[in-house]
């Protein structure tokens, strides 16, 4: 999958957004996804670039491509497609632990200032976020802490995700530096030469009987409980950090058991970091570290039954041997986790793929949230500047004609506080504009549009283009939403291209004139009493509030030098019962049910028709334009196009300067 790419899911667990929602759905990362689950069962765990069948087998593969309705698996020995009727799991191959950890903390505390919270609720939902991603609602009176919400959005999540404040059954904070060994792959190394280990697997934040875990007195928030014999592995950071925990035997081994922890470190031949003395009885747990680990280096967490050194009294074998490793946490160095951040902090702009940023002077990234899709809100991440301005630049190959630069930027926070954009083309400066200001409620703002001007534009060939936010002295948090450069502007349709294939259905052919044409190559020339269509590549969606992709405007002009009338024709799949027609000209309607359009007659001067077509017929998904002249000379038709809003007319392309049509 690309970047950027996401999931729609509907949560199994309750949430409790500002705005009611029957089934809301949550926009997951594509990026953050390993496994994929459509019925339980046949997996002891992750077991990457693995397909689970329902009949039980396995299939192993190198990459998987999903479909709809299948998985396209590519083996060794060949592609495979397999339903997702069939499908049990999908485990997607896996990503390095560490690289996608240093991802998560840039997303969510991109300065390192901002500590992270997890909640864990009492129906199985674990999510971490950071303060800087967290916001607070309250159901009525504030005061009752029942009808509180609290919104958190991860890093693999494109929306707030609303936890009810009472199914909250323990928060956990760490700061940005700071990484439970509870969030790192396991890796079970259990002992088998006591049968009390096959009873007692090791559990993730609770005791090995699935209760709170307990020791000295005191209920501590996360960790391991284990049986002994048992080791535990996990991969160490990159660079250089420090461990520490507590370590103490489970209220539920009360006075008894005895166990020695021992920690070691490395791959093969291990070394001994840390060995305490045996330990008996609930009653205290055992302060270690902080121990220093090199980077890259295998941790384990090995408890020994002590069976060689245990004090008198104690209980035989493993009865009671319940122990619990108890918040243990790796410290990473800071100055090298910064600069890892630091790195990956820009990524957080997926607009900014492809291209360079620099920034020299004073960079914040302040978030802030907006209200969005089915009402959830969402956080997005945006750049301040100060001192020096921030520079994205890039090569790109500009083709003959007409080329244009879209950014989808807007600014937020105070509404006086300004900035803006320029941009240059080979190092010479094009244009500067004000970024425009975005209220947390709107969806989007229109994109700036600058035409790309060359001396020479008849060849392709590569230009530098560069990006620059103006550097301020003032807080004004900037978002990048999308940066494109084109030769179609993704805000305008042509419904009708110079090559378009015309298909004759009634009279006379019609043909593709350059003689007549108003703008580009060429124009139609339909001969009178006749008839012709052409279909469009992609249907084309005509909506109230357009979004990317989707339209609402029509412009078209029409010619006919003797008069008469011209029928314009926009076909979708409820044609029959839903027509959507235009009717042009002075005399009886061409079509029936058409729309008359003007009041005056047609003659040889191009006329320029503009339609708010879904005022007119609503919805529509055109799939193919149908063109009548019943009567008179022939008719010219060209300059066909959808936008999405009225302020995107400026983008169309005008008649040639000095050109006698």
């Amino acid at each position: 999958m690309k970047t950027g790419d996401f999931w729609i899911v509907r949560p199994a667990v309750s949430l409790h957004p500002p705005r009611p929602s029957d089934s809301p759905r949550i926009r997951v990362a594509a990026d953050f996804v390993r496994r994929i689950v459509w019925q339980r069962g046949g997996s002891d765990g992750y077991v990457p670039s693995t397909a689970m069948l329902r009949d039980g087998r396995r299939l192993s593969f190198r990459n998987a491509r999903i479909r709809d309705g299948e998985v396209v698996l590519l083996q060794s020995d060949g592609v495979r497609r397999v339903t997702f009727g069939e499908l049990a799991e999908l485990h997607l191959p896996a990503a390095d632990f560490w690289t996608s950890t240093v991802s998560e903390v840039a997303i969510l505390s991109p300065d390192l200032q901002t500590r992270l919270i997890q909640f864990e609720t009492d129906d199985g939902l674990i999510v971490t976020g950071s303060f800087d991603r967290f916001a607070a609602f309250a159901w009525g009176s504030e005061r009752i802490s029942d009808q509180w919400s609290h919104g958190i959005q991860p890093a693999w999540s494109l929306d707030l995700i609303w936890v009810p404040h009472a199914r909250i059954r323990v928060c956990r904070m760490f700061a940005p530096n700071q990484i439970p060994l509870t969030r790192l792959p396991l890796d079970k190394q259990r002992g088998t030469s006591e049968a009390a280990a096959g009873f007692w697997p090791a559990q993730c934040n609770r005791n090995v009987r699935g209760g709170t875990m307990q020791s000295g007195n005191l209920d501590f928030g996360w960790g391991f409980g284990v049986a002994a014999p048992d080791r535990l592995a996990f991969p160490s950071p990159p660079d250089r950090s420090r461990f520490r925990c507590e370590f103490g035997l489970d209220r539920i081994a009360q006075g008894g058991g005895c166990v020695r922890p021992r920690i070691l470190a490395g791959t093969g031949s291990k070394r001994t970091l840390f060995e305490g003395p045996p330990h008996t009885g609930s009653q205290a747990a055992l302060a270690i570290g902080p121990i220093d680990l090199a980077a890259g280096e295998t941790l384990h967490l090995e408890t020994d039954p002590a069976h060689q050194a245990r004090p008198a009294g104690a209980d035989p074998f493993s009865v009671r041997d319940l122990a619990n490793w108890l918040e243990p946490i790796l410290d990473i160095e800071t100055a090298a986790w910064n600069r890892r951040i630091g790195e990956q902090v820009p990524r957080q702009f997926p607009a900014w793929a492809g291209w360079t940023a620099r920034t020299g002077g004073q960079v914040a990234w302040p978030s802030r949230l907006r209200e969005s899709y089915a009402g959830l809100g969402s956080f997005v991440r945006c750049v301040d500047v100060r001192d020096q301005p921030l520079i994205l630049s890039r090569s790109a190959d500009l083709v003959p004609g007409r080329n244009f630069l879209v950014l989808a930027v807007s600014r937020t926070g105070a509404r006086d506080a300004k900035t803006t954009v320029r941009v240059s083309l080979d190092g010479q400066v094009l244009e500067e504009r004000e970024i425009p200001y975005r209220e947390n409620w709107q969806t989007e703002v229109a994109p700036l549009v600058f035409p790309l001007v060359r001396a020479d534009n008849a060849v392709t060939r590569p230009v530098e283009i560069e990006v620059q936010q103006a550097a301020t002295p003032a807080a004004v948090p900037v978002f990048w939403e999308g940066i494109l450069a084109t030769s179609r502007l993704p805000m305008i349709r042509a419904l009708f291209e110079d090559d378009a294939p015309l298909r004759t259905v009634d009279g006379e052919p019609a043909a593709l004139t350059a003689a007549a044409r108003y703008t580009g190559q060429s124009a139609i020339a339909l001969p009178p009493e006749s008839v012709c269509a052409w279909r469009l590549e992609t249907p084309v969606a005509i909506r109230e509030r357009p979004q990317w992709g989707e339209f609402r405007f029509v412009r078209f002009a029409v010619r006919k030098p003797s008069g008469g009338r011209i029928g314009l024709e926009l076909l979708h799949p409820d044609a029959l019962s839903r027509p959507a027609r235009y009717d042009l000209g002075a005399g009886e309607p061409t079509l029936p049910g058409a729309k008359r359009v003007g009041d005056r007659a047609l003659s040889d001067q191009w006329q320029i028709v503009t339609r708010d077509l879904y005022a007119d017929f609503g919805e529509l998904d055109i799939d193919e334009i149908v063109l009548h002249s019943p009567d008179g000379e022939a008719a010219f038709i060209d300059h066909l196009y959808t936008v999405r809003s009225g302020s995107d007319f400026q983008y169309l392309p005008v008649p040639e300067p000095n050109r006698v049509p």
